[in-house]
This record gives structure tokens, C-alpha cells and sequence, in this order.
């Protein structure tokens, strides 16, 4: 099975009532951020966190929409089978 880079994850707005809503399947796009760390392995998590900051008004430069979809009971029961991707089942793979 082919991987697809950058993949943040499938998020699914469920609505209770129609037991039907939307999905969305985003990537991440970190590599325009540099922390310019050079200190020990440690501390890399915290200094790209901090340069993260720098994004807290542009989150949409680092996080995109690869699919958009609609979702049922039954597409849901597939994504969370043990034998399917997630992925597949929405089309991304």
C-alpha cells in the first residue's frame, strides 16, 4: 500500500442526530519551520514548538485539506475495522 506523506489525520464532524456529517482527511506542512536549534536532541521538540508560535494566526500555511467527504454509520465501521486503512476507505490510498 502506498503511505501518503504528511498526513495530519482523518477528523470527522459526526452529528448525532442524522447519524451522518463530514470528514476531512489534512495534511501537515512543518517544513517551512525552522527553529534553528543547534543544542542537544532534548531540547529540538521544544525549540520547533517555539517556532511554531509564530504560525498561531496562519495556521492554514501549515495544515491543509486533502479530502473532503461525507461520512455514514457505515463508512465509520469501516475506517475503525481492524483489516482496513482508514485512508483506503476514504479514497486517499
Amino acid at each position: 500500500m502506498k503511505a501518503v506523506p504528511g498526513i495530519a489525520g482523518i477528523f470527522i464532524r459526526w452529528n448525532s442526530t442524522t447519524n451522518e456529517d463530514d470528514a476531512l482527511v489534512l495534511s501537515y506542512n512543518s517544513s517551512s519551520v525552522q527553529s534553528g536549534w543547534t543544542g542537544p536532541d532534548w531540547g529540538s521538540k521544544i525549540a520547533s514548538t517555539v517556532a511554531l508560535m509564530d504560525y498561531t494566526e496562519s495556521p492554514e500555511s501549515l495544515v491543509s485539506t486533502i479530502k473532503e467527504f461525507k461520512v455514514d454509520q457505515a463508512m465509520i465501521s469501516q475506517m475503525q475495522n481492524a483489516g482496513m486503512h482508514p485512508l483506503k476507505v476514504a479514497g486517499v490510498m
